[in-house]
């Protein structure tokens, strides 16, 4: 009796999933009122879902922008600095300022070199120190928050 060996090639096909804006959010996040100019907020973000998992795959996943949209209160933010640091990784600084922190109403930190922050992602838990400084309201305000980010994957399926 004669065995029949089949081989079958099966091809694999690199798919590429560019992503153009994918934010973590908080929203109704509470910021302390101060009779100075300066307030501070530290938060961690350990809920990253698909990000996470986009992370793992092959490609890169950009730091695009932190966005803070106060939704109660009114500040007037001449400039805003935020860290972003994950385990033992470098810590990442975003900034804006001369009054060009307000866009549409919300506060914007560009990212000024396009980081990937695949790595920080992979983590599982993200941190952010963010200071903002301007004509700030003496009650305490609420904003919603969001760490957006873009990039480009290549998965073989």
């Amino acid at each position: 009796m004669r065995s029949l060996g089949l081989l079958v090639l099966v091809a694999c096909t690199p798919v590429e999933v560019e992503v153009r804006g994918a934010c973590v959010a908080r929203d109704g996040v509470l910021i302390p009122g101060t009779q100075r100019s300066t307030a501070s907020l530290m938060f961690t973000i350990d809920d990253l879902g698909a990000l996470q998992e986009l992370a793992e795959i092959d490609g890169e996943l950009i730091l695009d922008r932190i966005a803070i949209e106060p939704v109660d209160g009114s500040p007037n933010i001449a400039e805003a600095d935020a860290t972003m640091t994950a385990a033992d990784l470098p810590a990442l600084e975003l900034s804006c300022g001369r009054g060009m922190c307000m866009d549409d109403g919300a506060i914007v930190l560009s990212a000024p070199m396009s980081p990937d922050v695949g790595a920080y992602v992979e983590t599982g838990a993200i941190s952010l120190d963010v200071s903002v400084k301007g004509s700030l309201p003496a009650e305490a305000w609420v904003a919603d928050l969001a760490v957006c980010m873009t990039g480009n994957f290549e998965h073989d399926l």
